[in-house]
């Protein structure tokens, strides 16, 4: 997918920049809550007691930030008919309050908008991204038309026959007809002639296994790139999501005051669980016009994984740091699976293949050609 870097890029940024107003949303609340809990609890589920001298007082505390809001929070303050004139004003302790929790907001959005943030996150797709499937199409088509053009070497009329053949073109026949009789080089050069259609088989064979074999890889990045880019997409619009509920409760989202989702049936997403069957290479064009001529191509080389839904653990959570970790989580099980599914489509056989190659996997395909070099060279000719 060409630009997918160039797609995920801003979606990355935006990701940082919400998760860094979710933690400052998260750290601010902890600073009005430990003024006045509501939900802050001591040991044994009890609430902290009343500081002496004090009583209840409310103010409005503003949360910074595009998903802002206005939030109405209660808080210990001096008991007027007990002050003295040292004594902060209910007032003075109100503002030192959102002082202090507007700095702890900022702190909170620092830590996922400061150095480094999108780029963690990009370093953690990059085994998927990095891969250009356009330039690998490019070179499949270029195999793809070194196949066809071996596959034309061994057709009837490719003029690769034996001088003595009906069907020889006349410089053959006279070539040898006229060749001298005191010559040894016939020999060789008929030798090395009669052998062009052996070898020409085994490149071609080999051409077309590795024609399958390059374009399942790049069909299997290709979805795996657009599934990193649904999922990415996904994580946005989920840390968009947790914002607009604080923006609506006035307080944590989801199912206050855990923080946490209940609900995940609308949430699902394959994970880079793709299954392949037969036919699959036809979904780049250039590989499918060889189809009636490279048997394996529409054959069957596939790899198989779970044919399944999977739910994003990210979007199980609703506070800042459980997304982040959750998008982790989901990045990591995607890149296992295509390290997987690359790694069948190197090493498994090709079920159903008329290609002889096909009985084996193609890495022990490429070490068989290594160890029978000899095979694929042409007998030497002299002159």
């Amino acid at each position: 997918m060409a630009g997918i870097i160039d797609q995920l890029q801003p979606l990355y940024t935006e990701i940082c920049e919400l998760l860094g107003e979710l933690c400052g949303n998260e750290r601010y609340l902890d600073v009005l809550e430990a003024y006045f809990p509501t939900s802050l609890t001591v040991e044994g589920g009890k609430f902290p007691e009343q500081p002496e001298g004090t009583r209840m007082f409310n103010e409005e505390f503003h949360f910074p930030g595009k998903y802002g809001f206005v939030m109405n929070h209660a808080f210990w303050g001096v008991d007027l008919a007990s002050a003295n004139e040292h004594s902060e004003t209910p007032d003075e302790t109100g503002k030192r309050i959102a002082r202090e929790a507007e700095a702890a907001w900022k702190l909170g959005k620092e830590a996922y908008t400061g150095y480094g943030s999108p780029g963690t996150l990009k370093l953690w797709g990059q085994n998927i991204w990095e891969p250009d499937p356009s330039t690998m199409s490019t070179d499949v088509d270029n195999l793809a038309g070194f196949a066809r053009w071996l596959q034309s070497q061994l057709t009837s009329d490719a003029g690769w026959v034996g001088p003595d053949d009906a069907s020889a073109p006349a410089w053959l026949s006279d070539l040898k007809k006229y060749w001298p009789a005191t010559s040894r080089s016939s020999e060789s050069f008929f030798g090395f002639w009669t052998d062009v259609n052996d070898k020409c088989a085994l490149y071609l064979d080999a051409a077309q296994r590795l024609t399958a074999t390059a374009a399942q890889s790049t069909a299997t990045v290709n979805d795996f790139q657009k599934n990193l880019l649904e999922v990415t997409t996904a994580a946005r619009d989920h840390a968009r999501l947790a914002l607009q509920q604080w923006q609506r409760f006035r307080g944590p989202s989801g199912a206050w005051p855990t923080g946490k989702f209940n609900d995940q049936s609308g949430a699902k997403t394959i994970l880079g669980g793709v299954s392949y069957g037969t036919g699959v290479i036809a979904l780049i064009p250039p590989v499918s016009a060889v189809a009636g001529t490279v048997s394996v191509i529409t054959g069957g080389l596939s790899y198989v994984l779970a044919d399944k839904v999977e739910i994003m653990a990210l979007t199980s959570a609703a506070e800042a740091y459980d997304i982040w970790s959750g998008y982790s989580t989901d990045i990591s099980k995607m890149t296992q699976n295509m390290r997987t599914a690359l790694d069948a489509i190197h090493t498994r056989p090709v079920p159903n293949s008329q290609l002889a190659s096909g009985s084996v996997g193609f890495e022990q395909l490429a070490k068989d050609v290594k160890a029978s070099r000899a095979d694929w060279t042409p007998p030497s000719v002299t002159l």
